[in-house]
């Protein structure tokens, strides 16, 4: 089962995360924050150039969001499983810059480690897709295929069954 509509930033996530995950009981949730948070906006909420707006959500506030989302989370009981911001490719202006999901990335890493969450394979270290590069007026495309994979997915599984551990990494 996959969460209605886009699941946005952090804030889309603390507005609906109840609403999300309604009364079901889940045996597993895979989730993922930050793409959408540290994109670029103006005062009217509409994606600009880096230069021209602010990040959504900056990362101290991330941080104190996905905190707040992934002890939710922690409550219902279900297995939990991260996966880290997509990385964002050169190119991909104007409304995110490479690089910007690092920092993102180690707020989530303190809080995933911090309550034993499992994580997902780092998309940053798995191979990229063999399509060819696209016009920069087109650059949004390829940033939504890395991402589909990774977007936050609820997941119910029947019957329920215990996963084993993933080793974490140093």
């Amino acid at each position: 089962v996959h969460a209605p509509g886009n699941n946005a930033s952090t804030v889309t996530g603390l507005d609906k995360l109840d609403a999300w995950l309604g009364t079901s009981k889940w045996d597993v949730i895979h989730f993922n924050w930050g793409l959408h948070d540290l994109k670029y906006i103006n005062e009217q909420a509409k994606l600009v150039a880096v230069d021209k707006g602010k990040q959504w959500v900056p990362v101290a506030q991330y941080e104190t969001n996905l905190r707040t989302l992934t002890q939710r989370l922690k409550k219902t009981g279900a297995a939990l499983v991260w996966c880290s911001t997509t990385p964002i490719p050169e190119g991909c202006e104007p409304a995110r810059k490479a690089g910007d999901e690092i920092p993102f990335n180690a707020a989530a890493k303190k809080i995933i480690d911090f309550l034993r969450i499992r994580r997902r394979p780092d998309p940053a270290r798995q191979p990229r897709t063999t399509h060819p590069p696209r016009p920069p007026r087109q650059n949004h495309r390829p940033l939504a295929t890395e991402t589909t994979p990774n977007r936050h997915l609820l997941v119910e599984i029947t019957p329920r069954k215990r996963i084993p551990s993933q080793p974490q990494r140093h």
